[in-house]
Protein backbone atom coordinates (compact mmCIF):
# COMPACT_ATOMS: atom_id res chain seq x y z
CA UNK A 1 0.00 0.00 0.00
CA UNK A 2 1.29 3.47 -0.92
CA UNK A 3 2.11 5.52 2.15
CA UNK A 4 3.07 9.02 0.89
CA UNK A 5 2.88 10.54 4.38
CA UNK A 6 4.99 7.71 5.87
CA UNK A 7 2.40 7.17 8.59
CA UNK A 8 3.57 3.57 9.05
CA UNK A 9 6.85 4.89 10.44
CA UNK A 10 4.82 7.05 12.80
CA UNK A 11 2.77 4.07 13.97
CA UNK A 12 5.97 2.07 14.51
CA UNK A 13 7.24 4.84 16.76
CA UNK A 14 3.91 4.75 18.59
CA UNK A 15 4.14 0.96 18.94
CA UNK A 16 7.54 1.35 20.62
CA UNK A 17 5.79 3.24 23.43
CA UNK A 18 3.48 0.30 24.15
CA UNK A 19 4.31 -2.04 27.02
CA UNK A 20 2.57 -5.12 25.63
CA UNK A 21 2.90 -7.24 22.51
CA UNK A 22 -0.76 -6.89 21.55
CA UNK A 23 -0.73 -3.18 22.32
CA UNK A 24 2.14 -2.73 19.87
CA UNK A 25 0.22 -4.66 17.21
CA UNK A 26 -2.85 -2.47 17.79
CA UNK A 27 -0.69 0.64 17.44
CA UNK A 28 0.72 -0.60 14.14
CA UNK A 29 -2.84 -1.09 12.90
CA UNK A 30 -3.87 2.51 13.69
CA UNK A 31 -6.42 3.72 11.14
CA UNK A 32 -8.59 6.81 10.69
CA UNK A 33 -11.89 6.93 12.55
CA UNK A 34 -14.88 6.38 10.26
CA UNK A 35 -16.57 9.63 11.28
CA UNK A 36 -15.73 12.96 12.84
CA UNK A 37 -17.73 11.99 15.94
CA UNK A 38 -15.68 8.80 16.28
CA UNK A 39 -12.42 10.76 15.93
CA UNK A 40 -13.53 13.21 18.61
CA UNK A 41 -14.51 10.31 20.87
CA UNK A 42 -11.00 8.92 20.48
CA UNK A 43 -9.54 12.32 21.31
CA UNK A 44 -11.73 12.56 24.41
CA UNK A 45 -10.27 9.27 25.63
CA UNK A 46 -6.78 10.49 24.79
CA UNK A 47 -7.47 13.62 26.85
CA UNK A 48 -8.20 11.37 29.82
CA UNK A 49 -5.11 9.23 29.22
CA UNK A 50 -2.99 12.37 28.99
CA UNK A 51 -4.43 13.58 32.30
CA UNK A 52 -3.44 10.25 33.87
CA UNK A 53 0.01 10.63 32.34
CA UNK A 54 0.33 14.09 33.89
CA UNK A 55 -0.47 12.62 37.31
CA UNK A 56 1.77 9.55 36.75
CA UNK A 57 -1.26 7.27 36.94
CA UNK A 58 -0.99 5.47 33.60
CA UNK A 59 -1.58 1.74 34.16
CA UNK A 60 1.45 -0.57 33.90
CA UNK A 61 0.49 -3.40 31.54
CA UNK A 62 2.29 -6.75 31.47
CA UNK A 63 4.48 -7.22 28.41
CA UNK A 64 2.87 -10.41 27.13
CA UNK A 65 -0.87 -10.34 26.55
CA UNK A 66 -0.88 -12.79 23.64
CA UNK A 67 -2.32 -16.04 25.04
CA UNK A 68 -2.89 -17.85 21.76
CA UNK A 69 -5.40 -20.71 21.86
CA UNK A 70 -4.70 -21.65 25.48
CA UNK A 71 -7.93 -20.22 27.00
CA UNK A 72 -10.11 -21.80 24.30
CA UNK A 73 -8.31 -25.13 24.69
CA UNK A 74 -8.90 -25.01 28.44
CA UNK A 75 -12.56 -24.22 27.79
CA UNK A 76 -12.74 -27.44 25.76
CA UNK A 77 -11.26 -29.45 28.63
CA UNK A 78 -7.60 -29.55 27.58
CA UNK A 79 -4.83 -29.57 30.17
CA UNK A 80 -2.54 -26.53 29.88
CA UNK A 81 1.11 -26.61 30.89
CA UNK A 82 2.75 -24.53 33.57
CA UNK A 83 4.05 -21.88 31.18
CA UNK A 84 0.59 -21.20 29.75
CA UNK A 85 -1.10 -21.17 33.15
CA UNK A 86 1.50 -18.89 34.72
CA UNK A 87 1.30 -16.48 31.77
CA UNK A 88 -2.50 -16.39 32.07
CA UNK A 89 -2.09 -15.76 35.79
CA UNK A 90 0.14 -12.74 35.12
CA UNK A 91 -2.42 -11.31 32.69
CA UNK A 92 -5.24 -11.79 35.21
CA UNK A 93 -3.11 -10.30 37.98
CA UNK A 94 -2.39 -7.27 35.79
CA UNK A 95 -6.12 -6.89 35.14
CA UNK A 96 -6.85 -7.07 38.86
CA UNK A 97 -4.21 -4.43 39.62
CA UNK A 98 -5.59 -2.08 36.95
CA UNK A 99 -9.11 -2.72 38.23
CA UNK A 100 -7.96 -1.72 41.73
CA UNK A 101 -6.25 1.43 40.44
CA UNK A 102 -9.34 2.64 38.58
CA UNK A 103 -10.85 4.40 41.60
CA UNK A 104 -7.90 6.77 41.68
CA UNK A 105 -8.46 7.77 38.05
CA UNK A 106 -12.02 9.08 38.38
CA UNK A 107 -11.24 12.78 38.95
CA UNK A 108 -9.27 12.98 35.68
CA UNK A 109 -10.41 10.02 33.58
CA UNK A 110 -13.97 8.96 34.43
CA UNK A 111 -14.61 6.98 31.25
CA UNK A 112 -11.31 5.10 31.48
CA UNK A 113 -12.00 4.44 35.15
CA UNK A 114 -15.38 2.99 34.19
CA UNK A 115 -13.71 0.87 31.50
CA UNK A 116 -11.20 -0.58 33.97
CA UNK A 117 -13.84 -0.98 36.67
CA UNK A 118 -16.00 -3.06 34.32
CA UNK A 119 -13.13 -5.46 33.67
CA UNK A 120 -13.47 -8.87 35.41
CA UNK A 121 -11.13 -9.23 38.38
CA UNK A 122 -10.82 -12.90 39.48
CA UNK A 123 -8.30 -12.28 42.25
CA UNK A 124 -8.26 -15.80 43.66
CA UNK A 125 -7.66 -17.50 40.31
CA UNK A 126 -4.94 -15.00 39.43
CA UNK A 127 -3.14 -15.59 42.73
CA UNK A 128 -3.46 -19.38 42.47
CA UNK A 129 -2.09 -19.44 38.93
CA UNK A 130 0.91 -17.30 39.89
CA UNK A 131 1.63 -18.92 43.27
CA UNK A 132 1.44 -22.49 41.93
CA UNK A 133 4.43 -22.12 39.59
CA UNK A 134 8.01 -20.93 39.83
CA UNK A 135 9.67 -18.61 37.31
CA UNK A 136 10.35 -21.57 35.01
CA UNK A 137 6.72 -22.68 34.93
CA UNK A 138 7.38 -25.67 37.20
CA UNK A 139 4.86 -26.57 39.90
CA UNK A 140 6.05 -25.55 43.36
CA UNK A 141 6.26 -28.11 46.14
CA UNK A 142 3.69 -26.24 48.21
CA UNK A 143 1.10 -26.25 45.42
CA UNK A 144 -0.70 -28.92 47.46
CA UNK A 145 -0.14 -30.80 50.71
CA UNK A 146 -0.12 -34.09 48.83
CA UNK A 147 2.49 -32.90 46.33
CA UNK A 148 4.80 -31.67 49.08
CA UNK A 149 4.57 -35.05 50.83
CA UNK A 150 5.05 -37.10 47.66
CA UNK A 151 8.03 -35.08 46.45
CA UNK A 152 9.63 -35.37 49.87
CA UNK A 153 9.17 -39.13 49.67
CA UNK A 154 10.79 -39.21 46.23
CA UNK A 155 13.76 -37.15 47.44
CA UNK A 156 14.25 -39.35 50.52
CA UNK A 157 14.03 -42.58 48.52
CA UNK A 158 16.31 -41.17 45.85
CA UNK A 159 18.97 -40.15 48.38
CA UNK A 160 18.84 -43.55 50.08
CA UNK A 161 19.28 -45.35 46.78
CA UNK A 162 22.12 -43.07 45.68
CA UNK A 163 24.04 -43.90 48.82
CA UNK A 164 23.49 -47.66 48.43
CA UNK A 165 24.24 -47.76 44.70
CA UNK A 166 27.42 -45.73 45.31
CA UNK A 167 28.49 -48.42 47.79
CA UNK A 168 27.78 -51.12 45.20
CA UNK A 169 29.90 -49.24 42.67
CA UNK A 170 32.86 -49.18 45.05
CA UNK A 171 32.47 -52.86 45.98
CA UNK A 172 32.16 -54.17 42.42
CA UNK A 173 34.66 -51.77 40.85
CA UNK A 174 37.26 -53.07 43.25
CA UNK A 175 36.64 -56.54 41.85
CA UNK A 176 36.95 -55.35 38.23
CA UNK A 177 33.34 -56.15 37.41
CA UNK A 178 32.35 -52.65 36.31
CA UNK A 179 33.27 -50.92 33.07
CA UNK A 180 33.53 -47.55 34.89
CA UNK A 181 33.34 -46.37 38.48
CA UNK A 182 29.92 -44.75 38.27
CA UNK A 183 26.24 -45.60 38.31
CA UNK A 184 23.59 -44.39 35.93
CA UNK A 185 19.82 -44.41 35.40
CA UNK A 186 18.09 -46.38 32.68
CA UNK A 187 14.31 -46.40 32.26
CA UNK A 188 14.06 -44.43 35.51
CA UNK A 189 15.92 -47.14 37.43
CA UNK A 190 19.37 -47.12 39.07
CA UNK A 191 21.76 -49.48 37.23
CA UNK A 192 25.45 -50.36 37.18
CA UNK A 193 27.66 -50.35 34.03
CA UNK A 194 28.88 -53.96 34.12
CA UNK A 195 31.43 -55.44 31.75
CA UNK A 196 29.58 -57.68 29.31
CA UNK A 197 31.84 -60.58 30.18
CA UNK A 198 30.96 -60.14 33.90
CA UNK A 199 27.19 -59.77 33.53
CA UNK A 200 26.54 -63.06 35.35
CA UNK A 201 28.72 -62.05 38.26
CA UNK A 202 26.00 -59.81 39.72
CA UNK A 203 22.47 -61.11 40.09
CA UNK A 204 19.98 -58.69 38.60
CA UNK A 205 18.05 -57.43 35.59
CA UNK A 206 19.71 -56.12 32.43
CA UNK A 207 18.31 -52.88 31.01
CA UNK A 208 20.17 -52.65 27.73
CA UNK A 209 23.76 -52.30 26.62
CA UNK A 210 26.18 -49.77 25.16
CA UNK A 211 26.52 -49.24 21.40
CA UNK A 212 29.70 -51.29 21.35
CA UNK A 213 28.15 -54.06 23.40
CA UNK A 214 31.08 -53.94 25.82
CA UNK A 215 28.87 -52.71 28.66
CA UNK A 216 25.52 -53.90 29.97
CA UNK A 217 23.40 -51.82 32.30
CA UNK A 218 22.38 -54.07 35.13
CA UNK A 219 19.95 -53.44 37.97
CA UNK A 220 21.22 -55.39 41.03
CA UNK A 221 18.57 -57.66 42.52
CA UNK A 222 18.80 -55.95 45.89
CA UNK A 223 17.80 -52.63 44.27
CA UNK A 224 14.70 -53.94 42.51
CA UNK A 225 12.33 -53.38 45.42
CA UNK A 226 13.72 -49.92 46.11
CA UNK A 227 13.58 -49.00 42.41
CA UNK A 228 9.96 -50.14 42.38
CA UNK A 229 9.16 -47.96 45.38
CA UNK A 230 10.88 -45.01 43.71
CA UNK A 231 9.00 -45.59 40.45
CA UNK A 232 5.68 -45.69 42.27
CA UNK A 233 6.54 -42.52 44.19
CA UNK A 234 7.54 -40.72 41.01
CA UNK A 235 4.32 -41.82 39.32
CA UNK A 236 2.32 -40.58 42.29
CA UNK A 237 4.04 -37.20 41.96
CA UNK A 238 3.20 -37.04 38.26
CA UNK A 239 -0.41 -37.95 38.96
CA UNK A 240 -0.70 -35.17 41.54
CA UNK A 241 0.95 -32.68 39.19
CA UNK A 242 -1.50 -33.69 36.47
CA UNK A 243 -4.41 -33.26 38.89
CA UNK A 244 -3.22 -29.74 39.75
CA UNK A 245 -2.77 -28.80 36.09
CA UNK A 246 -6.19 -30.14 35.16
CA UNK A 247 -7.85 -28.32 38.06
CA UNK A 248 -6.22 -25.00 37.17
CA UNK A 249 -6.92 -25.51 33.47
CA UNK A 250 -10.58 -26.08 34.32
CA UNK A 251 -10.72 -22.79 36.21
CA UNK A 252 -9.13 -21.00 33.26
CA UNK A 253 -11.66 -22.62 30.94
CA UNK A 254 -14.49 -21.28 33.07
CA UNK A 255 -12.96 -17.81 32.76
CA UNK A 256 -12.14 -17.96 29.04
CA UNK A 257 -14.76 -15.38 28.03
CA UNK A 258 -13.89 -13.09 30.95
CA UNK A 259 -10.21 -13.46 30.10
CA UNK A 260 -10.89 -12.23 26.57
CA UNK A 261 -12.48 -9.09 28.05
CA UNK A 262 -9.48 -8.57 30.34
CA UNK A 263 -7.04 -8.86 27.43
CA UNK A 264 -9.06 -6.54 25.17
CA UNK A 265 -9.34 -3.93 27.94
CA UNK A 266 -5.63 -4.07 28.75
CA UNK A 267 -4.74 -3.71 25.06
CA UNK A 268 -7.04 -0.69 24.82
CA UNK A 269 -5.52 0.94 27.90
CA UNK A 270 -1.98 0.12 26.80
CA UNK A 271 -2.39 1.75 23.38
CA UNK A 272 -4.08 4.79 24.94
CA UNK A 273 -1.29 5.11 27.49
CA UNK A 274 1.33 4.74 24.76
CA UNK A 275 -0.42 7.39 22.68
CA UNK A 276 -0.43 9.79 25.64
CA UNK A 277 3.31 9.27 26.19
CA UNK A 278 3.96 9.53 22.45
CA UNK A 279 2.08 12.82 22.15
CA UNK A 280 3.85 14.21 25.20
CA UNK A 281 7.20 13.35 23.62
CA UNK A 282 6.14 15.20 20.47
CA UNK A 283 4.81 18.19 22.46
CA UNK A 284 1.61 17.60 20.49
CA UNK A 285 -1.79 19.14 21.24
CA UNK A 286 -5.38 18.42 20.41
CA UNK A 287 -6.63 20.07 17.27
CA UNK A 288 -10.18 21.41 17.02
CA UNK A 289 -12.59 20.23 14.34
CA UNK A 290 -14.66 22.62 12.24
CA UNK A 291 -17.43 22.03 9.74
CA UNK A 292 -15.90 24.19 7.03
CA UNK A 293 -12.62 23.80 5.13
CA UNK A 294 -10.70 26.12 7.44
CA UNK A 295 -7.31 24.81 8.57
CA UNK A 296 -5.07 26.62 11.00
CA UNK A 297 -1.86 25.09 12.37
CA UNK A 298 0.21 27.21 14.73
CA UNK A 299 3.83 26.26 15.24
CA UNK A 300 3.40 23.11 13.18
CA UNK A 301 6.29 20.64 13.11
CA UNK A 302 6.76 17.44 11.15
CA UNK A 303 6.52 14.56 13.68
CA UNK A 304 9.26 12.55 11.97
CA UNK A 305 11.70 15.42 12.41
CA UNK A 306 10.54 15.98 15.97
CA UNK A 307 11.11 12.30 16.79
CA UNK A 308 14.58 12.44 15.25
CA UNK A 309 15.51 15.09 17.80
CA UNK A 310 16.73 17.52 15.14
CA UNK A 311 16.11 21.23 15.52
CA UNK A 312 12.74 21.66 13.83
CA UNK A 313 11.67 25.03 12.44
CA UNK A 314 7.99 25.45 13.32
CA UNK A 315 5.63 26.98 10.77
CA UNK A 316 2.19 28.53 10.86
CA UNK A 317 -0.06 27.18 8.14
CA UNK A 318 -3.45 28.76 7.57
CA UNK A 319 -5.90 27.66 4.88
CA UNK A 320 -9.10 29.69 4.96
CA UNK A 321 -11.85 28.63 2.60
CA UNK A 322 -10.53 26.68 -0.42
CA UNK A 323 -9.65 23.01 -0.21
CA UNK A 324 -6.34 23.35 -2.01
CA UNK A 325 -3.01 24.95 -1.24
CA UNK A 326 -0.06 25.96 -3.40
CA UNK A 327 3.41 26.08 -1.89
CA UNK A 328 6.19 27.60 -3.99
CA UNK A 329 9.85 28.20 -3.42
CA UNK A 330 13.35 27.06 -4.39
CA UNK A 331 14.64 23.51 -4.21
CA UNK A 332 15.44 22.55 -0.66
CA UNK A 333 13.23 25.30 0.65
CA UNK A 334 10.96 23.01 2.65
CA UNK A 335 7.97 22.69 0.33
CA UNK A 336 7.63 18.92 0.77
CA UNK A 337 8.12 19.13 4.51
CA UNK A 338 5.44 21.80 4.79
CA UNK A 339 2.95 19.85 2.67
CA UNK A 340 3.55 16.57 4.45
CA UNK A 341 3.40 18.32 7.84
CA UNK A 342 -0.12 19.43 6.99
CA UNK A 343 -1.05 16.00 5.64
CA UNK A 344 0.31 14.13 8.65
CA UNK A 345 -1.42 16.55 11.04
CA UNK A 346 -4.76 15.91 9.34
CA UNK A 347 -4.18 12.15 9.39
CA UNK A 348 -3.18 12.14 13.08
CA UNK A 349 -6.32 14.09 13.98
CA UNK A 350 -8.47 11.67 11.96
CA UNK A 351 -6.86 8.77 13.84
CA UNK A 352 -7.60 10.32 17.22
CA UNK A 353 -4.09 11.60 18.01
CA UNK A 354 -2.89 15.04 18.93
CA UNK A 355 -1.05 16.97 16.22
CA UNK A 356 2.46 18.43 16.28
CA UNK A 357 1.30 22.00 16.63
CA UNK A 358 0.47 24.51 19.32
CA UNK A 359 -2.78 24.65 21.24
CA UNK A 360 -5.67 26.26 19.38
CA UNK A 361 -4.80 24.65 16.05
CA UNK A 362 -7.75 23.73 13.88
Amino acid sequence: MIDPLECKALWRALANHCHSDLGALAALATAPAPTRAAAEARLDRLDEASALDTHSLLPPVTSRLELGQAPMMAQRGAMLDGDDLRRIGRVLRCGCDVHDDADGWRPWAPSLAALADAMPAPYEVADDLIDTFDEHGEIRDDASVALARLRSEVRTTHQTMRRRVAELVRENDAQGVLQDDYYTIRQDRFVLPVRAAEKRTIEGIIHGSSQTGATVYLEPAELVAQNNRLALAVEAVRAEERRILLALSGRVGELADALAVVVATLVDLDTLSATARFCRELSAHRALFRDDAHLELHGARHPHLALAGDGVVANDVILDGPRWMIVSGPNGGGKTVTLTTVGVAVEMARCGLYVCAAEGSI
